[in-house]
């Protein structure tokens, strides 16, 4: 039924309660409890990051592209990079590391079209010691609690 009212086969999919999804992170020491994210519940990148990498591509990007789950307005690039724990309101958040990029923020997503970029271009900057490419930053929430759009954030 759901196919048929956008006119594609597809699933509707939900995280069932009773069987969470747990993740043991070796850089945490701990156990990560996550729905559909693939490594850690929360990703950061600051809007300068991604002015940053559009000034180096010839096609720019938009944010959707790393999907990340917050955006922060006013940082310098890459600010995020050096934030060990950060607080909005009374939510805390906790470092889980460099996001590493796979081919996925290649793909177009409303064509389906693939591209070397922004891989390309980020490869040539954004490797971490491991040589992965990274853009953004995972973190973790230490308790929860809601955000809003223009909440003010502070970083240690």
């Amino acid at each position: 039924m759901f196919s048929d009212f956008l006119g594609e086969p597809c699933r509707l999919v939900r995280q069932v309660a009773a069987y969470p999804r747990i993740r043991q992170s070796q850089s945490l020491g701990t156990s990560v409890q996550l729905a559909f994210t693939h490594t850690r519940p929360l990703n950061i990148v600051a809007e300068a990051s991604l002015d940053d990498l559009n000034r180096r591509l010839d096609e720019p990007v938009t944010m959707d592209c790393f999907r990340p789950n917050i955006i922060i307005g006013d940082a310098w690039p890459y600010a995020e990079d050096g934030w060990k724990m950060i607080a909005v309101n009374r939510v805390v958040m906790r470092d889980g590391g460099p996001c590493t990029r796979c081919a996925t923020v290649a793909v177009d997503q409303a064509t389906g079209i693939t591209s070397h970029e922004p891989l390309r271009t980020l490869a040539g900057y954004r490797r971490n010691p491991r040589r992965e490419v990274a853009f953004g930053r995972n973190f973790l929430h230490i308790n929860r609690g809601v955000l809003r759009v223009g909440d003010a954030l502070t970083t240690s």
